[in-house]
């Protein structure tokens, strides 16, 4: 299989990137049992199915991606390897089995798509379905139809099922499986933290109580960012509404300067989306304003910073979305710039997706930590790790200061009400401490206002004594001949 490898890549020093992808491969070379795959971003997925390709003859592999960008990518990883391959576009496939059929969710589901599977399985061609970026099957089922459709795809013939990911929590294990009906399967997932990226939230409540506000911080911020950029560098701003990403585009390009950026999202046509990366990478602007559309699969190694615009949409398609930052190894920033007043118009997200990412949010814990054990079920902080960029909770502790807990900002008018009430009650708390200066507190606590004109310590109605343990002193009343009759009757 290491030899396979090798004259894959034409390289005789190449070999597996961990044993965990070595072991993978080795599944899906059996065709026994069906895999679920989950690998961190450069981890090598791509090779679980390039490989066995490469050394066997005469079958079929079937590569269902959810993305445009995808698709393109594919393509171009088959010409560099020599693999012949096909793109199905509902139109069927030549005389020449292809060694790759490569096909996309919408087209996936058609009945059209199912028959030419039922025949490939009939004259024993087809040796695999491989479905790339699985965590979408979770994540994209409440608005892409096609998504939850493609279980009945996958069972329409007796295959093996190769699913890959890098972002998948272990409690949808089980969901995944069953919706694909992989009643014998093995799971390989390798836990690796990125240490090269920096995680930091802003929290823009306090500052923004208008859109107006929000959006020219939102700017100020994302310039400041890319000011540090060098030549190669490039950024993406993540937005949760095509909407959003085409207003924020706008919004940049006029307060910044007119190329700096280009909006990427699903209604745009396939031609319009590759110009708009195409520029991208050239440097002709550099950010990308996306939707999850640019979620997964984007192969360019110096995207220097990943900004979420309000919030993700869930925690493992923001771990998905930052994912993109850092692969060339260097350091890379994932900014949140939150701000919940737009929340009326995202109730399209479960709440349960929302909460989760609020939590993640606004907790003051390593937020490496939390997402780790969000996508694998374990993690270690930053503080931990030798080589690992520090997360913003964690360079507060670093700096020996306390993380500040993040609350829920009240609106406006609220927030000057509640000042105007704090200064008051310290204003009558001072006078209250003035006026009591050098006078008995305990007769003024108990309402005898004609006794209060001697200090504490001198006041004839209190005494100390041992408590009962003999553990401390504590105050007792003394009922003298003065004021005793008035003391009893409030005992």
């Amino acid at each position: 299989m290491l030899n396979g490898l090798r004259k894959l890549y034409k390289d005789e020093k190449a070999t597996f990137k961990s044993i965990e992808q070595a072991e993978a491969s080795k599944v899906v070379l059996r065709r026994k049992e069906h895999l679920l795959a989950i690998l961190p971003t450069g981890g090598g997925k791509s090779l679980l199915w390039q490989l066995p390709i490469f050394l066997e003859k005469d079958v079929t592999s079937v590569v269902i991606l959810p993305y445009v960008v995808l698709v393109e990518q594919v393509e171009a990883q088959c010409i560099k390897l020599g693999l012949s391959y096909q793109v199905w576009e509902n139109d069927g496939i030549d005389d020449r089995i292809p060694q790759v059929l490569i096909v996309a969710v919408e087209h996936a589901i058609m009945l059209e798509f199912q028959t030419l599977l039922v025949q490939l399985e009939s004259t024993n061609t087809l040796a695999r379905l491989v479905i790339d970026e699985c965590h979408t099957l979770v994540t994209h089922k409440e608005f892409r139809p096609a998504v939850r459709k493609l279980g009945g795809t996958i069972r329409s013939v007796n295959a093996q099922v190769v699913l890959l990911t890098a972002t998948i929590p272990p409690q949808l294990e089980d969901e995944v499986r069953v919706t694909f009906g992989c009643s014998d399967w093995k799971v390989i997932r390798r836990i690796e933290d990125r240490l090269e990226l920096n995680y930091q939230v802003f929290d823009a409540r306090p500052i923004a109580s208008t859109k107006k506000e929000f959006d020219h911080k939102f700017c100020s911020l994302v310039k400041q960012v890319c000011e540090r950029f060098g030549p190669a560098d490039r950024g993406i701003v993540y937005c949760l509404q095509t909407t959003w990403a085409e207003e924020v585009a706008k919004y940049l390009n006029k307060a910044i300067r007119q190329d700096f950026c280009l909006p990427y999202h699903a209604k745009m046509s396939k031609e319009d989306r590759t110009a708009a990366i195409e520029a991208w990478k050239r440097g002709d602007v550099l950010f990308l304003i996306a939707t999850s559309a640019l979620g997964a699969g984007l192969d360019y190694g110096s995207v220097k910073a990943i900004v979420h615009h309000v919030r993700g949409k869930n925690l493992i398609e923001f771990v998905q979305e930052t994912g993109r930052a850092g692969r060339n190894g260097s350091s890379a920033m994932c900014l949140t710039v939150f701000w919940d007043q737009l929340d009326d118009q995202l109730e399209w997200i479960p709440e349960e997706e929302r909460q989760a990412m609020t939590d993640w949010i606004e907790s003051d814990l390593c937020r490496k930590k939390l997402l780790s054990i969000a996508m694998h079920g374990q993690g270690e902080e930053c503080l931990r790790q030798k080589a690992g960029k520090f997360c913003d909770n964690c360079k507060k502790v670093l700096d020996g200061k306390p993380p500040m807990e993040v609350k829920k900002a009240a609106p406006l008018k609220r927030r000057r009400e509640a000042d105007t009430m704090e200064v008051r009650e310290a204003v009558q708390v001072k006078r209250m401490l003035s006026d009591l200066k050098g006078k008995c507190s305990w007769c003024w606590v108990w309402g005898d206002a004609h006794a209060i004109d001697h200090p504490l310590q001198r006041c004839r109605y209190r005494s100390m004594f041992m408590d009962a343990d003999g553990q401390q002193y504590v105050w007792q009343m003394s009922y003298m001949s003065e004021h005793g009759a008035q003391h009893e009757a409030m005992q």
